[in-house]
Order: C-alpha cells, then structure tokens, then sequence
C-alpha cells in the first residue's frame, strides 16, 4: 500500500478486490466488492448525501442513478466510480499504518480467499444485508464483512470518536488524514487526548472478536 495513498488504475483491480472511491469531496467513501468482468457490488442507502443525481440508464449494466435508490446493486465499475478516482482497501497492515492511514482505508485484520469473498457478495446481493444505517449497517460494513465475514465501518468508528471528543471541547477537524498533519498537531498539548482517544477506537475496532 502507498505510505499516502491507495489509488489504483482500472487495470489493477483484481477479484476479490474491497476497493473505494471518495464521494462530496473526500467528506466520506463509498465501498464495494469487484467480483470480475468489470462487476461491483456495492451497497447504497436512500438518505446518504452526495449520490449521483437522476441520470439515463448505463448502456453496459443497466444501472440508473437515482437519489431514491437504495439496497445491493451489482453495477460495472464506471459507475460504481461515478467519475471519481479507485482506491484498494488493505488488510493486515501494521498497526503503525493503521494509525497514520486515512479512517476507513486499510486494517489490522485478516481477509478471506478472494473466492470465499465474491461468494458472499453474489450470496447478499441475493439474500440482502439487511436496513441501511449510516453508522450501523453502511457500505463499508458489507464490504468488510465481505471480506472477513465481520461487518465494520472505520467511517463509523471515526464519526463516534469525534462525537466523544466534542462532548469534550476536543476539535478534530479533518481526523488524521495524512502523516504530515499528525506530525504537526501530535506536538500540539490539545491533539494528545484527541491522538490518544482516536487511536485507541480505531485500534480496538480492528481487533479480531471472538466467535460467541
């Protein structure tokens, strides 16, 4: 993975692949599962903002962009892009490049066999994955769970960690978002509980859980 970023090229997305693409000018990521011939599928809730507007029907997938949309959809993966750049989510990262990284970008754990992920995206895409929640039940979670057979979402886990930190006068701005902004702001006393606080949820959120 690149120490900044994990954009890829169209023609380095393999099967299997838990890739990305950011959405309302990198406010948040929309997450997917390519399962091969140029085939995602993606998650989407009827309230998220920032979807594509109503526009006319692909002529490679059939996908019709439309707010009201909602649910699984298997789309090409131009228009699961909807013309913004391709990033790979990575698995098995060092704790250290779990902490610099982006929220929502890579992950301590594990991942499954690329066979064993694309049979459970054609499974959900089929069975469904439940009621959308932004926080609960998001795209992010279909493709983690996907991938791991563990639902999570590192947006999520951010997005209550900067709740907690404003019940505290704490200001996160934009998060950690790149290695620069934590090496400046970690020599700030105000980032320690803010550091301390953020590294702590995302840490714990990519723990293994044991099977109940």
């Amino acid at each position: 993975m690149g120490l900044l970023s994990n954009e890829i090229s169209k023609d380095k997305v393999q099967i299997g692949d838990h890739i990305y693409t950011y959405r309302m000018m990198h406010i948040y990521s929309h997450h997917g599962i390519y399962v091969g011939n140029d085939t995602v599928i993606h998650y989407i809730g009827a309230d998220v903002v920032g979807k594509s507007e109503s526009k006319s029907r692909c002529g490679k997938c059939g996908h019709q962009p439309s707010p009201n949309l909602e649910g699984l959809l298997k789309t090409c993966l131009n228009c699961f892009l909807d013309g913004h750049r391709l990033f790979r989510f990575e698995y098995e990262v060092s704790s250290t490049n779990l902490v610099i990284q982006h929220h929502g970008t890579c992950s301590t754990r594990s991942c499954d066999k690329p066979e064993v992920v694309v049979e459970r995206a054609w499974k959900l895409l089929n069975d469904g994955f439940g009621k959308y929640n932004l926080f609960e039940n998001n795209c992010e979670c279909f493709a983690f769970y996907c991938k791991t057979g563990k639902p999570m979402s590192l947006q999520a886990t951010f997005a209550k960690s900067a709740g907690k930190a404003a019940t505290k006068g704490i200001n996160l701005n934009n998060g950690l978002p790149t290695p620069l902004r934590v090496a400046k702001n970690c020599v700030k006393l105000v980032w320690k509980p803010k550091l301390e606080m953020y590294i702590k949820d995302k840490y714990l959120a990519n723990q293994p859980q044991n099977s109940t």
